[in-house]
Order: C-alpha cells, then structure tokens, then sequence
C-alpha cells in the first residue's frame, strides 16, 4: 500500500511524539510505501528518500494562528499534487489542529480513508491549552475522519469532551529500547559518578511542562548524601534550572547530561536506580516505558498518559506539584527492593512491531 503521513512536526525536532512517527512510519516502511509530509526547517533538506520512506516538507509560517492557516493553505494545493503522482490508498494524520481541515477535506474528496492519531497538546495540555472556541473545529476533524486512535485513556476522555463523537481507541506508544544495544558506556565514569552514590535517571526536554523545578527541589529536600539526580536532555530551561540547583545548594548532586544519544541511552538507564520525571502533563511519555523496558522503576505524577503505564509494581504516581509527596515516593522507591527482571517482562507489551501490526489493522479495514 501507499501510506501517506501528515505532521505539523518531525525530526529534527525531537519530543516524543516526532519520535512515534519515526518509529511507526519505519516499520510501515518495510513492507508499505509511505511519505511523510510535514514543515520545512532550516537544517531539514527539502525532501529525503530512504528506501520506501520519503519526507516531503513544505513552508510553513511558525506564527501562533498563522502556522495553521499557511499550512492548511499550502496543503490544500500540496496534496492533491501528490496523491496525482503517487495515488495514496491511505492517510495517516498527527498534531491534528494545525493541518487538519486541509487533510479531510483532502481525504473526503478523494475518498482516502484516514486515521487521525490524537498524539499532542491539541486534544489535552494544562500547561498551554487549545482556547475553548476552537472545541467546534477539533470536533469537526475528528468526526469527519475515518476512526481515531490515541495513546492513553486520559487522552480519549479529553477528546470526548471536546466532542469527539465515538471514544477513540487506545493503541499506547512502544519503546525502542527492547532492540538498543547496550554496553557502549558507563555513565559512572563518564560523569563522575562515585560508585556508592544511587543514581535518579530524568530523560525529557528541558522545557516548563516537564516540571523540573520540582525535580531540583527534591534533590535538595529528599535529604540523602548518597543521591545524584542525572538530568539528560536538552531545552530552554537549562540555564534557569542550573541557577535553581545552585540556589538550593545542590549543584553537586544535579548533574545536567545535555543531549545523550540514542545509542547511549540503553545504557543510561540500566546503570541507574531509579528514573524520575515530575511532569505537568504527558499524553504519553515515551521515556516511562523505556525506563521500564531496562528494568529501572519510575517515579511520576498523575499527569495524563504515565496513569496508564505506572502502577505499585513498577513505581509510584504522586499529584502534579506536590513536593512532598514526590520527595517521599522518591525516598520509598530508593528504599524498596525492586524486582527489576519483572519489572522488564511485565514492559514487553510495548514492542513496537506489535504495535504497529495494530495500526495495519486499520489500513487493512480501509482499503
């Protein structure tokens, strides 16, 4: 079949969302031919080719209401150029307030089954939430596209309440870690890691969502010598969370990685004791089952997606902000005796390949 993608975002921008497509769409890409259309970015080449993976990227205002009005616009005369060329048997779209009116009108007039996969902020997000006014528009797309998937139950509730007309399926998102390798660093060495010290893992973006203030303020209220919190990730907030570790007298024990490559990430994880993320919200979070997949239990809040992923056998929820109840979970987990093998069987149910076997299903159903 031929597969045809739309996301307002793709690599190189790197979040959990633009990594499920990545994964999804190279597994489709095995056995399918698929394109993916997104934005042009300044460092993305205009089109690449990879075996039966293509990316198409187009211009695009970046501008609050104007990015969905150019890209609509430039979409409405994109893809039907495409779909003359290449003839899509289906459409797969992500990111759906930006782009998707242009996409089922697209689908709908040439009768191209779609599937809008409800990924992102535009269905939920507290930290910067879709204005209620645009819950008709939401609403529109995803009744008039063919079926909706989403990643966790938090996420189908919420696009009910904006007037999703049937619950969208829940289909989670898997992790890449079940095929990484591992054994290409020792992170002790390469940070400077006593090894009497346990190790709290954090792997995200530096940005305001994920809630890192409070992740620097339980290294200093969790009351332990023996802790260092690895921070891995890269963002805007890094100054401001370097000055607030050193606010709290804790920059010893806060150690900001930056950017950790894919093929050191396995390693990252299974050489640390505990990972912790105090996220404001999450549709998802990706970093959850790969810490799980390395056996590594998890501390987080109850934050959308991580409420489907963590429980007492794995980890321990906590309310969003509460400083407390975090630092408490934190200090409960370095104590218990986890069961890391379990811990890293129970996760196999996110394998990738099973998951896409379920979104063929629907390609199977369309055409």
């Amino acid at each position: 079949m031929k597969i045809l993608i739309v996301t307002p975002s793709y690599f190189p921008v790197r979040g959990g969302g633009e990594q499920v497509i990545y994964e999804l769409a190279s597994r489709y890409a095995k056995t399918h031919e698929v394109h993916i259309v997104t934005p042009q970015l300044p460092d993305a080449p205009k089109e690449e080719t990879d075996g039966n993976l293509r990316i198409f990227r187009f211009p695009m205002i970046r501008q609050t209401l104007l990015d969905a009005v150019s890209g609509q616009m430039v979409l409405s005369r994109l893809l039907p150029k495409l779909h003359a060329e290449h003839g899509y048997d289906f459409v797969q779209m992500f990111f759906f307030y930006q782009l998707g009116g242009a996409v089922v009108r697209f689908c709908r007039k040439n009768r191209l089954p779609l599937l809008t996969t409800l990924a992102g902020w535009d269905t939920y997000d507290p930290v910067r939430p879709v204005p209620a006014l645009f819950n008709p528009y939401l609403a529109w797309v995803m009744n008039h596209s063919t079926d909706c998937v989403t990643c966790c139950r938090h996420m189908a509730r919420s696009a009910v309440k904006q007037g999703c007309s049937t619950p969208p399926k829940v289909i989670p998102h898997g992790t890449s870690m079940l095929t990484a390798t591992s054994g290409r660093v020792e992170i002790r060495q390469k940070y400077g890691i006593a090894t009497e010290k346990k190790i709290i893992l954090s792997v995200q973006r530096l940005a305001p969502r994920k809630g890192l203030d409070l992740l620097v303020d339980a290294a200093a209220a969790v009351g332990r010598d023996d802790v260092v919190f690895l921070v891995c990730g890269k963002g805007p907030d890094l100054e401001k969370l370097q000055l607030r570790a050193k606010e709290r007298g804790v920059e010893q024990k806060v150690v900001f990685a930056g950017f950790v490559p894919d093929d050191e990430l396995k390693d990252h994880y299974e050489q640390s004791d505990l990972f912790a993320l105090p996220s404001l919200y999450e549709g998802f979070g990706v970093v959850y089952v790969d810490a799980l997949n390395c056996g590594l239990p998890v501390v987080t809040t109850t934050c959308g997606g991580p409420e489907d992923i963590v429980d007492d056998t794995n980890g321990f929820l906590v309310p969003v902000g509460d400083l407390t109840a975090f630092t408490g979970a934190l200090s409960r987990a370095l104590e218990r005796k986890w069961d890391r093998a379990q811990i890293r069987t129970d996760a196999r149910k996110y394998d990738w390949d099973s998951i896409v076997e379920q979104y063929e299903a629907y390609f199977t159903a369309g055409s």
